[in-house]
């Protein structure tokens, strides 16, 4: 069965560099035949959308681990 992409989000002080603490970072890893091969970020201020920024990241892993497990 299929798995949807993990996000993970850093936040502020979760974010391991200093002059990162004002932002916020959402990411998910895309794969290619269940093997990561990168990853999807958005970076922003911690106050964002994150109701649209999570999905935004989630859709585009799942869409580039769809297109290259096809291929």
């Amino acid at each position: 069965p299929e798995s949807r992409p993990i996000v993970t989000l850093r936040i502020g002080a979760e974010n391991p560099l200093e002059s990162m603490h004002p932002c916020t970072l959402i990411s998910a890893f895309y794969r290619q035949n269940d093997i990561p091969v990168g990853s999807v970020s958005v970076l922003g201020p911690t106050r964002m959308l994150y109701q649209q920024a999570i999905p935004l990241v989630e859709q585009a892993a799942e869409y580039l681990s769809d297109a290259l497990t096809r291929n």
